[in-house]
């Protein structure tokens, strides 16, 4: 993949991909939230999502836990 306009050999050197995130949906009176996440490599050999568990603790995010979504063909 040769694409040389504006520096974007730059950037996709620089950089492995991307992730795209939703937006946070809260329960238990903003305790914890969960984010859906999605991996995506330039190359579109490799990425993967998964929900992604929160926890409030003194202000500060925490992540408790991570659980992939992988499809099996």
């Amino acid at each position: 993949m040769d694409f040389q306009t504006n520096g974007e050999i730059e950037f996709a050197g620089k950089y492995q991909g991307f992730e795209i995130l939703s937006k946070p949906i809260f329960f238990q009176d903003y305790r914890y939230c969960f984010i859906y996440i999605e991996t995506v490599s330039w190359d579109l050999s490799s990425g993967g999502s998964g929900i992604a568990f929160y926890e409030n603790k003194n202000g500060k995010w925490e992540k408790v836990a991570v659980i992939p979504l992988n499809m099996a063909g």
